[in-house]
């Protein structure tokens, strides 16, 4: 048998490469996500007081 003869299927369209996740990346990801974290749930916070309709909050917020 020649290697002439040999055919090698290339992998088609529908295949895949698997992503393996390394320490760095979880890493990587979970910063992220506590950043988020820290910059989204002030904001839910705020929009939540702005739509409770309590009227006490400006005095409180507004300087003397």
């Amino acid at each position: 048998m020649s290697n002439a003869s040999i055919s090698r299927s290339a992998p088609g369209p529908s295949a895949r490469r698997r992503y393996v996740w390394t320490a760095s990346d979880l890493i990587a990801a979970a910063s992220l996500v506590a950043v988020a974290a820290l910059v989204v749930i002030p904001l839910i916070n705020l929009v939540r007081i702005a739509l409770s309709g309590e009227s006490d909050v400006w005095p409180i917020l507004s300087p003397t």
